[in-house]
């Protein structure tokens, strides 16, 4: 075989590999398991560094005894691991495209409604923030999802329901359309890269047969 056709052949396998290694679905994160170096600080100027952060970049959309835009944030440090809390501030449109349970319930929850991401915030900012919430969410009232004024039937905050609950038809509805949607976002980039294979096959099977003839004549 001419040395030129073993050049294309591996170049064509390397294609290949490098285009099926793009191709692989991003794997469900276990937060639970997920070790971290980082740890919510505690000391006073951390807090109040927090508390400044989060007036400016959280207290739009969220409080701590009620629900406005998102939910309620009291006592979320102990409700969420810490890399899950780090990762779906930074981007929570990918905590939730890559399958997240909690990521996509809370979605659902709140009418597809999207948290910014704050990739611009560094890990040590986020931490304060944390450290921030946590300190509230142990002031008198701060009890999670709960507000102080509100009846039983209205205590429990939206987003911190039980996941195991019986989902209402509009939920339902809601979590079988995103479902379809990311299912059909999945098809498209598959289809997209099995038509890249095969024009890549195609173009390399060309150039063999174009270096074949030439070295034949």
């Amino acid at each position: 075989m001419n040395c030129r056709c073993v050049i294309v052949i591996i170049l064509l396998a390397l294609t290949i590999n490098a285009t099926a290694q793009k191709a692989k679905v991003p794997e469900t994160i276990n937060y639970y398991k997920a070790q971290s170096d980082a740890n919510i600080p505690t000391d006073h100027e951390s807090v109040l560094h927090g508390q400044k952060l989060f007036s400016n970049q959280c207290a739009e959309c969220h409080e701590f005894c009620k629900q406005k835009t998102g939910p309620s944030l009291s006592s979320v440090t102990d409700r969420r691991p810490l890399p899950w809390l780090l990762d779906f501030i930074k981007s929570s449109q990918t905590v939730i495209g890559n399958g997240d349970e909690y990521a996509q319930y809370l979605y659902n929850s709140y009418s597809h409604t999207v948290m910014p991401d704050f990739r611009y915030l560094s890990d040590e900012e986020i931490l304060d923030i944390l450290a921030y919430i946590r300190q509230e969410s142990s002031a008198p009232n701060r009890v999670s999802g709960v507000n102080s004024g509100a009846t039983n039937a209205t205590e429990i905050d939206k987003h911190e329901a039980n996941l195991n609950k019986k989902l209402t038809e509009e939920e339902q509805e809601d979590r079988k359309g995103y479902e379809e949607y990311e299912e059909s976002k999945l098809t498209g980039f598959k289809i997209g890269i099995l038509m890249v294979i095969i024009l890549t096959v195609a173009a390399g099977l060309y150039l063999m047969f174009s270096i074949w003839k030439k070295t034949s004549n």
